[in-house]
């Protein structure tokens, strides 16, 4: 019987601009999402310096949720931080395809 190695928890990255300035904005459906999907897995978003972001673990669902507090073009420094800490693969939503969702 072999067994097969541990999956890493999947990371979900909603991506998006931080800022009052930017809250209500199409480019911040990333974040609209996984703020729902943290409503939804019951966990809570909370700022992680070393990660650039507002992380959470839903440790049930196998997966990080992260929202990066560097504006876009350098989301990939919070996203690389947390991939390479926790050895996983992150998927990002495409932030504007899921506009119409919750506009």
């Amino acid at each position: 019987m072999s067994t097969a190695p541990a999956r890493p928890p999947r990371l979900i990255v909603g991506l998006g601009n931080p800022g009052a300035e930017y809250s209500e904005t199409r480019h911040n459906a990333g974040f609209w999402f996984c703020e729902r999907l943290a409503d939804t897995l019951g966990v809570r978003l909370a700022h992680e310096s070393c990660f650039n972001g507002l992380v959470a673990n839903a440790r049930e669902a196998g997966m990080w949720l992260l929202m990066p507090q560097t504006f876009m073009n350098r989301s990939g420094q919070a996203v690389g931080a947390l991939a390479r800490f926790y050895r996983n693969e992150p998927t990002v939503p495409i932030g504007d395809l899921y506009a119409a969702c919750f506009m």
